[in-house]
């Protein structure tokens, strides 16, 4: 199941290049085909853990800020956005910064509540 919602947010734009489900401190991932990985295994894993640990921190000021939708970072050569499933679930996209990104998150924002009804059932 997870896999096959990785490929689905793959595919819903081609500028997307990675898609991650962090799922009881697990990562299944797909990337794009024909795309290089920008990060080893050693970084990507702390990076995952990164995304863990600023969520968390999000988390901590919902009562007076709101609860957070999703997070946005934009790098030199791709936009990194990390959005929340259930509990300390996560889900991490990587897309190509020559992008509309409004638009991209729209897209992907569907598959984001699908997914956690599926996780929720």
């Amino acid at each position: 199941m997870l896999k096959d919602a990785c490929q689905e947010i793959l595919k819903s734009d081609s500028k997307i290049r990675f898609a991650g489900i962090y799922h009881h401190s697990e990562l299944t991932s797909c990337m794009r085909e024909g795309t290089a990985p920008l990060l080893t295994e050693l970084e990507s894993v702390t990076s995952i853990r990164g995304s863990v640990i600023r969520w968390g921190s999000r988390k901590l000021l919902k009562h007076k800020l709101g609860y957070p939708r999703y997070a946005l970072a934009l790098y030199d050569d791709l936009f990194r956005v990390t959005f929340p499933l259930t509990n300390d679930d996560l889900l991490l996209v990587s897309i190509d910064s020559d992008c509309n990104i409004t638009d991209v998150i729209s897209q992907i924002i569907p598959l984001q509540q699908k997914l956690i009804q599926e996780l929720s059932a």
